[in-house]
């Protein structure tokens, strides 16, 4: 009777380990999604990247709360906070802004120009 009992506690216990996740989707202001974004969990060294339709997961988190980083090329990067419980699936809806950036005025040193005959 222990051994069944332990054994069935056992199975409990793996099953709600891998029952916690974080899921989401990365958008831009418009509305339409960011492929290949990447979404990086801070305090837990794991790293994804979006799919063609700019949703990401991460499988079997441990209970807690985790700083997400969420950049893309060309938009804005973000970190935010997701609060994993028992459970549960984390859902996120992310949205990047436009980061735009404007190269500044150069100046090149002159030169002498040569002719080769």
């Amino acid at each position: 009777m222990r051994q069944l009992l332990y054994a069935l506690s056992s199975i409990f216990l793996i099953g709600s380990l891998h029952a916690q996740s974080i899921k989401g989707q990365i958008k831009k202001t418009d509305g339409s999604v960011i492929e290949a974004a990447t979404v990086s969990i801070l305090n837990a060294d794991k790293t994804t990247a979006t799919d063609k339709q700019g949703n990401f997961s991460f499988a079997t988190m441990a209970p807690g709360t985790y700083q997400l980083s969420v950049s893309s090329i060309g938009f804005a990067t973000r970190i935010v906070e997701a609060k994993v419980t028992p459970n549960n699936v984390t859902e996120l809806a992310i949205t990047l802004t436009d980061q735009n950036r404007q190269l500044g005025r150069g100046s090149l040193p002159p030169t002498k120009e040569r002719v080769i005959f």
